[in-house]
């Protein structure tokens, strides 16, 4: 086998956390340019001769940016550098007339770099029920959607909450029910299912306190439980060998 190692290094597009930032009020800090970047996914293809590409193993970058892959001799490979799907990066690799004793500087690959983002969504349910409005599925579209076209590979969590009326397993039941009417939602607007998960967190997380300090009932505070929020868990596998970059 030949030993290859690269480095993954950021290039800031500063609008896009711009808009994140002014959209969803995340309040990401920009990262330092050129920066080498930890935890991006990398892909390793073997290609063949006549064009297609099989994925032959998965790897994710160091604490200083760096991957490493070993590689066949006489092959012909392509890296792919995954991006949540925006501007991702593929870097051709060939070992003809490659000894096995020799390492393959795959050099640095720079990506603009989309953050693991975590945004809550002011999808709100009427007490013991889980079915969308009319108002809640404005909401998806304004804020939830647009996220798919920011990141078109993403696998995006949609975690419910209740408040703390009912046990737990009901509450745990219920949370997930609400999950599921948002992504069955998503999937009819064309988003598909392999990049929706729908996950019931029942009242273990609640953000304000469902009762008063005087014990007695929080209604405004149960309904700001009653949410769901959307966070980036994960990128689905996809590779095209006509857009190289």
């Amino acid at each position: 086998m030949i030993s290859s190692c690269g480095t993954i290094q950021n290039s800031t597009n500063y609008d896009i956390y711009d808009n994140l930032n002014a959209k969803y009020h995340l309040g990401l800090q920009y990262p330092k340019d050129s920066m080498m970047l930890s935890c991006v996914p990398v892909e390793l293809y073997l290609t063949g001769e006549n064009g297609d590409a099989m994925l032959i193993s998965k790897t994710t970058t160091n604490k200083n940016g760096t991957y490493h892959f070993d590689l066949e001799r006489n092959k012909q490979y392509k890296i792919l550098v995954k991006n949540y799907g925006y501007l991702e990066k593929k870097v051709p690799v060939k070992t003809f007339g490659i000894n096995c004793s020799d390492t393959i500087n795959i050099g640095t690959t720079q990506i603009n770099h989309l953050p693991k983002i975590n945004v809550r969504v002011n999808i709100y349910y009427d007490l013991d029920k889980y079915k969308l409005s009319e108002t809640a599925e404005k909401i998806i579209d304004t804020t939830l959607i647009p996220l798919f076209d920011l990141f078109p590979k993403a696998i995006i969590e949609i975690g419910s909450h209740t408040d703390s009326i009912g046990t737990d397993e009901y509450n745990l039941k219920l949370s997930q029910r609400r999950s599921e009417s948002v992504v069955n939602y998503l999937i009819s607007k064309g988003i598909s299912s392999e990049q929706l998960v729908a996950k019931g967190y029942g009242m273990r997380f609640p953000v304000v306190l469902n009762t008063n300090s005087d014990g007695t009932d929080n209604v405004e505070g149960r309904q700001l439980n009653r949410r769901t929020e959307i966070k980036i868990v994960g990128e689905v596998s996809s590779f095209n060998l006509e857009d190289d970059l």
